[in-house]
């Protein structure tokens, strides 16, 4: 079914989180503003992501969903305040679903991989990316342009007009290092040895370790002044125009490794038992998205020099 779009036309989406997944909606919902003039855009999120989505420009009003006692049906609350032409699940899962039930609007749509009940919620599916899978999730959620009767068009950069600049944070030129994941499985042990070797190798860059991480970093090794650790001190909405003037992003399967996909940087990145076809930089043609993953999946099999390699391949 496809929906003939007026030239104003408001637009609810659901997409909580998580980090990379907001990553991978921004990138859709800035094509589907491009075809439609003067659409207006509300955002569902987490507390924790809003303010990347606010740095995005993308959304007129950003809907916080705080994961605490009555924040789901404060945020349904705020939602039914107002009168969508269409409501986007770009999330598939029950919360999601139901928040896109509550959602006062003509036309609700999700996606077609939806899972615990929420495709009950739903008025139309997108339809299965073209092609055999498996899919990317960019690729599905690419989808959404094609039920709102919208060219699937191709991503392009992201620029976060609104990322707020810190004036003590990398600078440029530097090169960033993302050690952490969500998962403990996913994290590559490597990073304190390539922040000594790219620090003797680039004496003249700062090589910025960032995080969410609390432990003293002088227990993962005796690094010189040029490792700076900037854990803490980079809000999440000025991460963006932190990640626009390095000179090269490394980082495990993460959201900041989406983040700097998305916003056309150069990125590494290092993947272990999750595989780089679903889950890498986006997209996979381009030279500046390297990933490297580990023999039969296991993170021990990459070696400090194939990642420092890449570095030197994209920064010099």
């Amino acid at each position: 079914m496809l929906l003939k779009l007026r030239k104003f036309v408001r637009i609810l989406i659901i997409k909580p989180s998580s980090f990379g997944d907001i990553v991978h909606a921004l990138l859709v919902v800035d094509r589907i503003r491009t075809q439609i003039p003067d659409v207006e855009i509300d955002w569902v999120a987490r507390d924790i992501f809003a303010g990347m989505v606010e740095a995005s420009g993308l959304a007129r009003k950003v809907l916080r969903f705080e994961r605490s006692p009555g924040g789901f049906l404060r945020v349904c609350r705020e939602m039914r305040k107002e009168i969508y032409d269409v409501t986007l699940d770009m999330q598939g899962l029950a919360r999601s679903g139901i928040m896109t039930f509550f959602s006062r609007s003509k036309m609700k749509i999700g996606r077609y991989d939806a899972r615990e009940g929420s495709k009950f919620f739903y008025r139309v599916k997108v339809p299965i990316p073209p092609g055999p899978p498996p899919y990317h999730a960019v690729e599905i959620l690419r989808q959404f342009q094609r039920p709102l009767g919208l060219y699937d068009l191709d991503p392009e950069a992201l620029s976060f007009p609104n990322s707020p600049k810190l004036p003590e944070g990398p600078p440029p030129g530097s090169i960033l290092l993302f050690p952490e994941s969500r998962r403990a499985e996913k994290e590559w042990q490597g990073f304190a040895d390539l922040a000594q070797s790219l620090a003797k190798r680039f004496p003249d860059r700062t090589i910025g370790w960032l995080g969410t991480g609390k432990e003293p970093l002088a227990e993962k090794g005796d690094f010189p002044e040029t490792v700076v650790d900037y854990r803490g001190k980079v809000p999440l909405a000025s991460l963006p125009s932190v990640m626009r003037e390095a000179a090269v992003v490394v980082a495990n399967d993460s959201g900041p490794m989406h983040l700097a996909a998305a916003m056309d940087r150069h990125v590494i990145a290092v993947f272990g038992p999750t595989d780089p076809k679903l889950y890498g930089p986006y997209p996979f043609d381009k030279p500046e998205n390297v990933s490297i993953r580990g023999e039969q999946g296991d993170l021990k099999n990459v070696s400090v020099e194939a990642v420092e390699e890449a570095v030197l391949r994209l920064v010099l």
